[in-house]
């Protein structure tokens, strides 16, 4: 990595005219884990050419670090400079992802639509990785049918636009109807599709292998969550601590999503709450929501983490920590949707929390 760096940046030396070298240092630096300097050359990069798309790495980068406001405005730059209807769409598809994470769920479901809509005039691939962005976004909002639906749908044409992928692609379907089925009670079924899953991830690993790794750790997060739902939670656990391995995902734009797919990746915090263990259950949020550079985790923080784990502190009488969560979970959602619960629960504690102090 630091080889390859140190020759990118010769290359940007003898062109300083070309923001290409920028955005590769970019690329290699993000890999690598160093954000800042990321963000640094994208911004070079932009400099040089300001409708060149580099906006979409800087969003995800304040995404992977929390900071949402500054992603969508990086968001909205890229939208703003678009030299295409493709890059305009692909950052209206960012956009809705950053504001379902950050509470805004109808907005987001609205501006995933207005991007099916707009990517039919370009292709049918980028219509087809929002309706799996807009599945995931079902599954969140428990609206199990139309999820089923629309990643059936995502199935159905990748199956013949990557015919190479099909059991990969394959391996994502079941591996989404088995979290489907877990959220419905369906535990034998969502076993079922997890075996089929992970012998179609077997025998088509060579066909995309950073696809396949990527498939490997969602078929763990998936295990893990049917355990817990069985009342195994020890074995959830070991299942996450011993053979969930998270690697690094390309530059891809399909493969930064599926590494934050499903959102809430907390199945293991989860797991020792429900055997009673709050230390390991705060030490799982803390780690989930603190950017480690030396690990291969490239997924953003999530917000709902700061609620969870608020609740875990004052569970633990830790009354100042947990109104800090409290804070910064309302602050990162305050313009979240005014059905969802977590914040007039998250204000309803906080306001407790004060009066007794």
């Amino acid at each position: 990595m630091q080889k390859a760096t140190e020759y990118l940046k010769k290359y940007t030396a003898v062109n300083p005219g070309d923001a290409d070298p920028y955005v590769a240092v970019g690329d290699l630096s993000f890999r690598a884990g160093r954000l800042d300097e990321a963000v640094a050359s994208y911004s070079e990069a932009l400099k040089i050419k300001p409708d060149y798309g580099a906006g979409e790495w800087i969003a995800y980068i304040r995404a992977v670090k929390g900071e949402y406001p500054e992603a969508l405005r990086s968001i909205d730059d890229l939208i703003d400079k678009a030299p295409g209807v493709g890059i305009r769409m692909r950052g209206l598809w960012w956009r809705a992802f950053y504001n379902h994470v950050a509470g805004s769920r109808d907005l987001a479901m609205n501006e995933v639509d207005r991007a099916i809509e707009g990517w039919k005039s370009v292709n049918d691939y980028g219509a087809s990785v929002c309706k799996m962005i807009k599945a995931w976004f079902c599954y969140d909002r428990g609206e199990y049918d139309k999820g089923r639906r629309l990643i059936q749908e995502y199935f159905d044409f990748n199956k013949n636009y990557d015919p190479r992928a099909i059991q990969i692609n394959t391996t994502l379907l079941e591996n989404y109807l088995a979290l489907l089925d877990v959220k419905q009670g369906r535990v034998e079924s969502a076993r079922q599709r997890l075996d089929k899953a992970g012998l179609l991830m077997t025998q088509g690993a060579n066909d995309r292998p950073s696809w396949a790794v990527q498939g490997i750790q969602l078929v763990k997060i998936v295990q893990a969550e049917i355990l817990l739902a069985e009342g195994k939670a020890g074995e959830a656990i070991a299942v996450m601590e011993k053979e969930f391995v998270l690697t690094s995902p390309g530059m891809n734009p399909p493969e930064l999503l599926q590494h934050n797919m499903p959102l809430e990746q907390d199945v293991l915090a989860r797991a020792y709450q429900k055997l009673g263990n709050l230390d390991k259950a705060i030490e799982g949020y803390r780690q989930l929501l603190t950017y480690d550079p030396a690990s291969q985790d490239r997924r953003i923080r999530i917000p709902v983490y700061h609620y969870r784990l608020g609740r875990l502190y004052e569970e633990k009488g830790l009354k100042d920590k947990a109104a800090e969560q409290y804070r910064l979970f309302l602050d990162l959602w305050k313009d979240a949707d005014p059905n969802l619960p977590e914040p007039a629960d998250a204000k309803n504690r906080l306001a407790g929390l004060r009066s007794s102090f």
